[in-house]
């Protein structure tokens, strides 16, 4: 039977990365892209239709070029025979779809929850559009996961620095409704960082939002917005509260016991935190 033009193509396409992928490591398969599966926790929440038309369109021409990476499909403990989930392409799997293939080229890896999280994450990371609502949520999800890696750990591994890792955690930590419209704005990371930068305002932080959406503020601007804000905002209360505590743990120290240990401890470890809070608005 006489192949297609688009049939002929989708053949090249299989027989080149055949080449490049098929190694003991990286074996190359096709699966019918019924029983590929798309994960739940995919960092990456909502893609593009005419992103996906335009995907659709060149794979129609040259095929997937380029292998999805799947791992074996459980539910609960249990392995589902036959069936696969994403690790790392969902996008194009979405495209292969609407390009009505009926197979996929896969990659089969044994891949835990957490390294499948940090490579979907990686691979998002390292495509145009992610926003940075998302990024912070799959730090979020990744710093969860592991306990027992420091944030600066947590960066290496997606190649962001410490300060960059907590710039994008600390999105999450703007109120709730401001947050919301700030993912529905579909806003960068540094209009978050202006806006969390006069935390315990709420309302000069929703004075600040409105501005950086009315007047269209890039994220250089609303930072430097936020600090025109903060140099006109009163210190007296917060200086004086840190004081306080350095008074109270002063007159401590000279009948310092045993027992007291513990909660000066916890009133130092405090006020580091503060301070740490204070010096990220800089």
């Amino acid at each position: 039977m006489t192949r297609t033009k688009n049939e002929e193509r989708q053949a090249q396409a299989r027989e080149i990365i055949k080449l490049i992928h098929d190694t003991p490591k990286n074996e190359l398969v096709y699966l019918e892209i019924i029983n590929v599966k798309p994960n739940p926790n995919q960092v990456r929440k909502e893609f593009k239709e005419d992103g996906i038309r335009e995907l659709a369109n060149s794979i129609k021409e040259r095929g997937v070029i380029e292998p999805l990476i799947v791992r074996e499909l459980k539910e609960g403990e249990k392995i589902k025979e036959g069936e696969y989930e994403i690790v790392a392409g969902e996008r194009r799997w979405h495209a292969a779809q609407v390009a009505e293939l009926k197979e996929i080229p896969c990659i089969i890896r044994d891949i835990n929850d957490t390294e499948g999280m940090i490579d979907s994450l990686i691979e998002n990371l390292q495509r145009e559009g992610l926003m940075a609502s998302e990024i912070a949520k799959g730090i979020e999800e990744l710093r969860k996961s592991l306990p027992r890696l420091t944030l600066k750990e947590i960066g290496e591994k997606l190649g962001f620095s410490k300060a960059r890792v907590t710039q994008y955690l600390n999105l999450l930590k703007l109120p709730e409704e401001i947050f919301e419209d700030f993912e529905q704005a579909a806003l960068t990371e540094k209009h978050g960082r202006a806006v969390y930068m006069v935390k315990g305002n709420k309302k000069i932080q929703r004075d600040l939002f409105n501005e950086i959406i009315n007047q269209r503020l890039t994220g250089d601007k609303a930072v430097e917005n936020a600090r025109e804000y903060l140099d006109h905002l009163p210190v007296k209360t917060a200086v004086t509260g840190v004081d306080k505590k350095l008074e109270n743990i002063e007159k401590k120290f000279d009948k310092l016991k045993s027992r007291e240990k513990a909660q000066l401890k916890s009133e130092l470890e405090e006020i580091i935190k503060k301070a740490e809070g204070l010096l990220e608005r800089f």
